[in-house]
């Protein structure tokens, strides 16, 4: 399972050097937060993992498949640092639409933030105690992330959690 998932992550990545892009479309980001929480819920153990959204729509132009990837990656890293709560919301941004995975996980070194979207980058100690990852999902995330015309972000502090932040603008009005 690890080998054909690092190998269909460098696949991914070959794509994105490529200049592969993704095809959007008018999606409810809202319904992505809650199939990642059905899909991912029966197998997360002990971690109570919420969804939230402001409203029962919130609509962006993306790819419903690529956005799912993106939550998945950023919950299953939760998962994977430890944290017992993560909290999936979703909300109207100035400039759009905000999805925050909020975990209560160890935290990430102040250090360690400003590499976390390059490939094959790891963080030593706490958020990597299962050793499990390749170090290409967050760079995986953030090419994502830019094929919608988004941000991603992240704050964390040691000993609290971590909060990954999904900004995607709103689709052009016709």
């Amino acid at each position: 399972e690890r080998m054909t998932k690092l190998v269909n992550d460098l696949l991914e990545l070959a794509r994105a050097d490529a200049g592969f892009s993704i095809e959007l479309e008018p999606m409810n980001l809202v319904e992505v937060a809650e199939a990642v929480h059905m899909e991912i819920a029966p197998v997360a153990g002990h971690a109570d993992i919420r969804v939230s959204a402001a409203e029962p729509v919130l609509e962006v132009l993306g790819d419903p498949t690529r956005l799912k990837q993106v939550v998945l990656n950023l919950v299953q890293n939760a998962l994977n640092a430890g944290a017992t709560s993560i909290g999936i919301s979703v909300s109207k941004d100035r400039s759009g639409v905000r999805m925050e995975i909020l975990d209560n996980g160890p935290g990430i070194p102040e250090a360690a933030i400003a590499h976390l979207f390059e490939r094959f980058y790891r963080v030593d100690g706490a958020r990597s105690t299962r050793g499990n990852g390749s170090g290409l999902g967050l760079a995986i995330v953030n090419w994502i992330v830019q094929q919608h015309d988004g941000e991603v972000e992240v704050e964390s502090q040691l000993g609290e959690g971590t909060v990954f932040r999904v900004l995607l603008p709103h689709p052009p009005r016709h």
